[in-house]
């Protein structure tokens, strides 16, 4: 491959590229002066930089997810469990028959509310953690 060939595949390879656009503007005016082996390596080397810097901003992100599902969840258990206790105190004071099955069906709908409360709160932060899973994973050369 000839120095226009080998000037043109780099070029194509920066400009395809996810690097941010002032360092492909560094690689190209480096390309000007000649594409050498250690620019391709450079190149090679910042790739490899962006990819590192993707996947911890991706763990970051998974492991803020996971505290976040397990903040609900303990949240959940805590308050149905106080429900759960209540319930089962009420339902031996009632004994059997109608008093019985009121008492199922307001601890059906406490836990419906409860459910229900809960599941709003996740999707309202679920679509803000979202929302940065989302720009942090755009393609970088989108940041500029």
């Amino acid at each position: 491959m000839g120095q226009k060939e080998s000037a043109a595949a780099f070029l194509t390879a920066v400009e395809q590229s996810f690097l941010r656009e002032e360092e492909k503007e560094a690689l190209r005016q480096s390309a000007a002066m000649g594409v050498t082996q250690e620019l391709w390596s450079r190149l090679n080397d910042q790739l490899i930089a962006a990819i590192v810097r993707s996947r911890g901003d991706q763990q970051r992100y998974t492991s803020g997810l996971d505290d976040e599902i397990n903040r609900f969840t303990i949240e959940y258990e805590k308050e149905k469990t106080v429900l759960d206790r209540q319930f089962r105190d009420e339902l031996l004071k009632a004994g059997r028959g109608p008093a019985q099955q009121k008492l199922w069906d307001g601890y059906k709908r406490k836990i419906g509310v409860l459910q229900s409360r809960l599941l709003k709160e996740v999707r309202r932060t679920s679509t803000t953690i979202l929302h940065d899973v989302v720009m942090a994973t755009v393609s970088i050369r989108d940041q500029e």
